[in-house]
């Protein structure tokens, strides 16, 4: 139902075709990507980013090993160290996540004494639109109701929806390498609230600005509890 934050559990389908995680050739509109790989990003984000284009066979492998389709995520969650964090994985584990665009989409935020907040989505009239994130693969059930807790901004006001993302490949074509894109079958979280009395503003990028986040003291934290030393008692 719209206006309503639906449990993971109740929108990841249980049938075969929806476990697996479908991909095809589709075009993507041109749009230039604001997303870029500072020196000043933590370097398991650069990593992540890096990763794009996935090579032959990657994406294959990715979804075979998934249990439920891919997350697309545009906020703090696209930091690794993050994810971690709330979902509650090793520091030394590697999650696998590669770019994506969402097109017909724009960024909204929940401003914060003038700043970009929390960012959300809400569909565009516009096909051109995108918005850049990052696609998880692997999550559990539980680990994706986490990701619920946070994604819904505003409790009551986002929805789960299953959507299509573009992921960035390089096929080889009689020995050339050849740039392409796919769609690739997701899920993520967008703003469904109808009424306009609400402090959300539309943001001028696809890309949620993540500077301050890094340097806040949120992330600070999360980096501290993500690196402790586990307690032995030999």
């Amino acid at each position: 139902m719209l206006g309503l934050c639906f449990t993971l559990a109740e929108s990841c389908k249980s049938s075969e075709s929806h476990l697996r995680c479908r991909f095809a050739a589709r075009s993507n509109p041109s749009v230039a990507a604001n997303m870029r790989c500072k020196d000043s990003y933590p370097e398991d984000f650069q990593t992540a980013i890096k990763r794009s284009p996935l090579k032959e066979g990657e994406l294959q492998e990715l979804c075979a090993k998934s249990s439920y389709p891919p997350v697309f995520v545009y906020g703090h969650l696209m930091l690794p160290t993050a994810l971690k964090y709330i979902v509650d994985i090793p520091q030394t584990t590697t999650v696998d996540m590669v770019y994506a665009t969402l097109p017909g989409y724009t960024l909204h935020h929940f401003a914060e004494n003038g700043k970009p907040g929390l960012p959300t989505i809400k569909p565009s009239s516009s096909s051109s639109d995108v918005v850049e994130g990052m696609l998880v693969f692997g999550l559990t059930r539980e680990q994706r109701s986490d990701v619920q807790e946070v994604e819904c901004v505003r409790p009551g006001h986002s929805i789960f929806i299953d959507t299509q993302v573009q992921v960035s490949l390089i096929d080889k074509i009689h020995g050339y390498e050849v740039k392409s894109q796919k769609s690739v079958d997701a899920g993520t979280f967008v703003w469904s609230w109808t009424s306009e009395n609400t402090e959300l503003q539309p943001m001028e990028t696809s890309f949620w600005p993540i500077d301050d986040f890094l340097s806040g003291q949120l992330y600070a934290n999360m980096v501290r509890e993500q690196n402790k030393v586990p307690f032995s008692y030999n």
